[in-house]
């Protein structure tokens, strides 16, 4: 009797996991929004343009799978979108080769980010008034990209943060000299095809929101840097991250590299 019990349980259990199984597929065969080809690159910057836009369905924040003679490569995420055509970007590891001609298949947005995504408690703090800022929260993955050590003390670099950031084209949205916290933006243009541009209308932005985390002593300081791409486009918003390949990347380090050669010559000078 007990063994009958147990059976059917069992079949009970396995015909539930197989009914789920089967419309889970289905559910991904049909929330598919387009089909398209990758018809843009932009590798500098890290994104590039599909050939599916507002009339396919298309929105800011869709997630898409990328293939390459007919092969899964990586996956991406649209961060702007035009009546045919949308800007995307890949979402994954950063040695994602997306090339023109590969093909893309979009989706609504993931219920889960992609562990490659920087986690963040989003409240747009970049913005908030000075005294309310709320420090990031990091949780599964760090966004921190890379640090850096400079001979001299905390109190003598701050100026030189302050310098090259402004140089280099970035806004300075936050300073806590006593918690050693700078938050930085820059606003980004894709230099899209014109037909991207075409709906001036539309709210549009994209940005590099960067934080810099200084530590250190009397005579030594540690410098982080954390920064990720924000996408705002019709009150809908999504993170991208910046792999080390990138133009971003690339830009940050030369950043570093000039607040640690104005530090350490003025302690030379002195």
């Amino acid at each position: 009797m007990k063994d009958g019990r147990l059976r059917l349980i069992i079949n009970n259990i396995i015909f539930i996991v197989l009914i789920a199984l089967f419309f889970t597929k289905n559910i991904e065969a049909e929330t598919e929004k387009a089909e398209a080809e990758v018809i843009g690159v932009n590798p500098e910057m890290g994104f590039f343009i599909v050939s599916a836009g507002e009339s396919n369905g298309v929105e800011i924040g869709d997630s898409l799978k990328i293939f390459a003679n007919n092969n899964e490569i990586g996956e991406g995420q649209i961060i702007e979108v035009r009546e045919r055509v949308s800007a995307a970007e890949p979402t994954g590891p950063s040695n994602i080769i997306v090339k023109e001609g590969d093909k893309v298949k979009v989706y609504p947005p993931k219920r889960q980010r992609s562990e490659w995504t920087p986690l963040f408690g989003i409240k747009r703090q970049y913005e908030t008034q000075k005294g309310s800022y709320e420090p990031i929260v990091k949780s599964v993955r760090s966004n921190e990209l890379f640090s850096i050590d400079i001979g001299s003390e905390p109190k003598r670099i701050y100026p030189f943060i302050f310098q090259v950031l402004r140089n280099k084209g970035y806004a300075i949205t936050y300073s806590n000299r006593f918690a050693g916290v700078i938050n930085a933006s820059k606003d980004i243009g894709l230099s899209l095809p014109a037909e991207l541009w075409a709906d001036l209308k539309a709210a549009i932005d994209h940005k590099v929101l960067l934080t810099v985390n200084i530590k250190g002593t009397d005579s030594a300081s540690s410098l982080s840097f954390n920064a990720f791409l924000e996408h705002f486009q019709k009150g809908k918003r999504v993170e991208g991250f910046i792999g080390q390949g990138s133009g971003f990347y690339r830009e940050l380090i030369d950043i570093a590299g000039e607040i640690k050669e104005l530090a350490e010559a003025k302690i030379k000078v002195e």
